[in-house]
């Protein structure tokens, strides 16, 4: 990897990367609350579809979670220029 060239300030990219991951944490516990409500009405784990997944990682805001903290680490990433050579 090259030398920086230039680095924007990263504090506020940082902080939001933190809360991206702390939102992200939440996000996943509310996704095993779904799995386990979801267990005790159906009685059955193992015959989730992958249709099913996909609801409840939308109802619990997982997978948007997940898409924030890529967001905030591309970002962060992005605040370094650092040179090609």
């Amino acid at each position: 990897a090259g030398a920086v060239l230039a680095e924007l300030d990263p504090a506020a990219l940082q902080l939001a990367l933190e809360r991206a991951e702390n939102d992200l944490l939440v996000k996943q516990d509310d996704y095993r609350v779904l799995l386990h409500e979801y267990a005790m009405l159906k009685g059955d784990t193992n015959t989730r579809n992958e249709a099913q997944i996909r609801s409840m990682m939308a109802k619990s805001g997982l997978a948007e979670a997940k898409l924030n903290v890529r967001e905030a680490r591309m970002r962060l990433d992005r605040s370094r220029l650092v040179a090609p050579f």
